[in-house]
């Protein structure tokens, strides 16, 4: 019997995601929207926020198309979290 090897992948080469160029763009958003969060600047603070929501929207509707309630719910919630976000620093 062989060995038994345990490898971890963060990209499956075999697997194509529907959608792959616009989880891109979603994980670009995400990013830029830690930038605005992370920054410092309360007055931009609202943008943050706002690209955040777009975010989520984006990976709760991948979750979705995925069959993966859980993310789904979770991505909800963050863009619940996002609305109230806006909604404080404007």
């Amino acid at each position: 019997m062989g060995t038994k090897i345990l490898t971890l992948t963060l990209i499956a080469p075999n697997r194509k995601l529907p959608n792959s160029k616009m989880r891109w763009i979603a994980l670009a958003i995400a990013l830029l929207a830690v930038m605005f969060l992370a920054s410092g600047s309360v007055s931009s603070q609202w943008i943050g926020w706002l690209l955040s929501l777009v975010a989520a929207t984006f990976w709760a509707n991948f979750a979705r198309l995925d069959k993966d309630t859980p993310r789904m719910l979770m991505e909800i919630f963050y863009l619940g979290a996002s609305i109230w976000g806006i909604y404080n620093w404007i």
